[in-house]
């Protein structure tokens, strides 16, 4: 079922891209200001290169998931919920899997914009660096990847579905 379709937002697509901007600066810009004025030198560093640009990487998501017309299928919008309930999970300290592997491994190969995965290339490469080098973490990047690998699996699964139903009914 088609919750809207892109058509139906045309007329504020472009506010609603131009909003995805202004937001994820003013948001990335807000966690980085809480970062250097209350968090110790160290923490703040980390803080800096390893959660701050995934909040501006969030809002990018979302501007690129605006231009995809199959994203607009309430069953592919719950999986993208859950993919964000079970990051945010992970940030709130539940469970134990990497969030940040989750969100990017899902991410990249769900959303097909250029510019998204520009985004996301040297954050994956950042992941992968505190993940391994940094903290000699393999258990929760593992169990994130498990996790994004099976939500892949299965929002493709309910695509291919989405889309031979579109034919069918054409």
């Amino acid at each position: 079922m088609r919750l809207l379709s892109r058509d139906d937002l045309k007329p504020i697509l472009p506010l609603l891209r131009m909003a995805c901007w202004v937001v994820g600066l003013g948001f990335t810009a807000t966690v980085l200001g809480y970062a250097l004025l209350y968090d110790a030198a160290d923490v703040a560093q980390g803080t800096i290169i390893y959660s701050v640009p995934m909040v501006f990487l969030f809002f990018v998501w979302v501007w690129a998931r605006l231009d995809d017309e199959g994203a607009y299928h309430i069953e592919l919008i719950l999986i993208d919920l859950v993919v964000l309930l079970l990051t945010g999970m992970r940030m709130l300290g539940y469970l134990y899997h990497s969030g940040h592997v989750l969100f990017l491994a899902y991410t990249f190969a769900t959303t097909k914009s250029k510019t998204y995965r520009a985004f996301a290339l040297p954050m994956i490469a950042v992941t992968a660096y505190y993940k391994f080098v940094e903290w000699g973490d393999v258990v929760t990047p593992a169990l994130g990847l498990i996790l994004a690998y099976l939500l892949i699996w299965y929002r493709k699964r309910k695509s291919d579905q989405l889309q031979l139903l579109n034919r069918v009914n054409a």
